[in-house]
């Protein structure tokens, strides 16, 4: 079994503009999250997805000075950024991830790629039960996706990427992995609002030990002392 982890990013975010490079702590938000998956998984298995526009000039000059594959595709069709990575990479699975997860947990994505057997075409922490906002995943079977993009009807469909698949679900074999957490909305890891900015940062300010070195379960019980006490 072989695959890619997928990372979308880019600089023109509408509620945070330049996000994927705002640095908490002289780190860029992107670092964060590579740094995570690199406890568990090798570099050249990850890849930058971003757009053509010039604004994520500074994205490719990044992932060139720290030695990460990059993509640059459509702004609008990411679903097209997806299909010209996977259409000449021989790997039978594709990770899609959102690069406004810098808290993100690497066990997470190992649990879900452990639970990839025969039958497995879709993996999904949003399918139906969600995990809290950055610090979702999703595995797709690549010919599985290449397959059925020809089927993408809608505007959402190649905007969000997976969202057909959602839609048609009887159409497919989708293993949920089920929460650990039960109420996903208490908690919001994600980066996309100043707002989240002040959260991670207030995380990252309690803490005595790179982020990756604390699971999922870790980072709630903190998020909890510190936001949801009242």
């Amino acid at each position: 079994m072989s695959f890619i982890i997928i990372i979308q990013a880019r600089m023109g975010s509408q509620r945070f503009p330049g996000k994927s490079l705002f640095k908490f702590y002289n780190k860029p938000s992107l670092e964060y999250l590579i740094d995570s998956l690199k406890q568990q998984f090798n570099l050249a298995d990850i890849i930058i997805a971003t757009s053509v526009n010039s604004e994520n000039d500074v994205i490719r000059e990044y992932c060139i000075k720290n030695n990460l594959m990059h993509f640059s595709g459509d702004e609008n069709n990411v679903a097209s950024r997806f299909v010209e990575i996977l259409k000449n990479l021989k790997k039978e699975y594709f990770v899609r991830l959102s690069g406004d997860s810098p808290l993100f947990d690497f066990r997470l994505l190992q649990n879900g790629i452990n639970q990839i057997n025969n039958n497995s075409e879709i993996i999904s922490t949003i399918f139906e039960t969600r995990f809290p906002s950055g610090m979702n995943f999703e595995i797709f079977r690549k010919d599985i996706f290449l397959n059925s993009v020809s089927k993408f009807s809608k505007e959402s469909h190649f905007e969000h990427v997976t969202k057909y698949f959602y839609e048609n679900s009887s159409g497919y074999n989708i293993q949920q992995i089920i929460p650990i957490v039960r109420d996903y909305k208490k908690y919001n890891f994600s980066f996309d609002t100043k707002e989240d900015a002040n959260r991670i940062k207030k995380i990252l300010e309690n803490i005595t030990k790179p982020h990756y070195f604390y699971t999922f379960v870790d980072k709630c019980k903190l998020y909890d002392t510190l936001f949801n006490h009242a």
